[in-house]
């Protein structure tokens, strides 16, 4: 038999390893209770934490967005230097005035 603090415990441990199944998923995200014993601080704080680890995932995500963006775009800028400095090459060499 489980006491009243047990059952809460456990509910705060199936949150914890829920969110850490798939810390990318905001549904798995413990929900802030209105309870002001210590169970209640428990919740908000593991919330406030699920939250903070969220938003920098997210934060993650987007960077890695942008740098995939900006190695393409270094990519073919290159491209297009390469063909402009062949092409000044070939006129340097060329006997037109």
């Amino acid at each position: 038999r489980r006491s009243a603090f047990g059952c809460c415990t456990a509910v705060i441990t199936r949150a914890m390893v829920n969110f850490r199944a798939n810390p990318e998923d905001a549904s798995r995200i413990v929900a802030d209770t209105a309870r002001r014993d210590e169970i209640g601080i428990a919740e908000r704080e593991l919330g406030s934490m699920q939250r903070d680890i969220y938003s920098s995932l997210q934060q993650r995500a987007r960077l890695v967005a942008l740098g995939t963006a900006v190695a393409k775009i270094q990519h073919d800028l290159r491209n297009i230097l390469s063909s402009a400095q062949l092409a000044s090459d070939q006129l340097s060499k060329s006997e037109a005035p």
